[in-house]
């Protein structure tokens, strides 16, 4: 037999959480960002997609001057980056 539990919200500093500039607001951690090598990428996952629907692969992306650029600058993200990407070419 499940035992059920019931479960409690601990909240750690409750006057910011309730304060003006976080109640009510969303958080979200995000970073944006705006290298020229990310629209060459995009515009090649969507010229492949639009100009003769094929839907490309990671290792062609992967295989572009742009991707290798890319990862040099972001290389403490290339899980983020290769993650980011593979959601680009599914919902292409």
């Amino acid at each position: 037999a499940a035992v059920e539990r019931e479960e409690i919200l601990l909240v750690d500093e409750v006057d910011v959480f309730f304060g003006a500039t976080f109640y009510g607001q969303t958080y979200n951690q995000v970073v944006e960002f705006r290298e020229p090598e990310i629209e060459e990428i995009l515009k090649r996952i969507w010229n492949a997609w639009s100009q003769g629907g094929r839907r490309l692969k990671l290792s062609d992306i992967k295989s572009m001057p742009e991707y290798s650029r890319l990862l040099k600058q972001l290389s403490s993200f290339s899980f983020l980056l290769d993650n980011e990407i593979d959601l680009m070419l599914d919902q292409v």
